[in-house]
């Protein structure tokens, strides 16, 4: 699950996608693309149903939110703007 549908969440999607991960990003202005499962509307605590790893990328409150919510059900998570809140951090990628 990818909460935010802006430049990093989008980022995070992709590579999400290319590395064979079902994806479903969580966006009031999320528009669908391809594969990816977009849901158009605010985040919430049951977008993390059934996920293993998500990705908080919306504004610093709403990825406070998720990572708390991410621990709480066991999920893996990862915080754009607090990469200390999160459980792993991902390296930069140059191609």
């Amino acid at each position: 699950v990818v909460v935010g549908g802006g430049a990093v969440g989008t980022r995070k999607a992709t590579a999400a996608l290319a590395a064979g991960a079902v994806v479903r990003v969580v966006d009031p202005a999320a528009v669908a693309v391809g594969a990816v499962q977009h849901i158009s509307e605010p985040y919430r605590p049951d977008h993390l149903t059934g996920a293993f790893l998500a990705f908080a990328c919306a504004t610093h409150e709403v990825n406070a939110r998720v990572v708390d919510d991410a621990r709480t059900r066991g999920v893996l998570v990862n915080s754009a703007s607090d990469p200390t809140a999160g459980d792993f951090t991902l390296p930069s990628v140059v191609r």
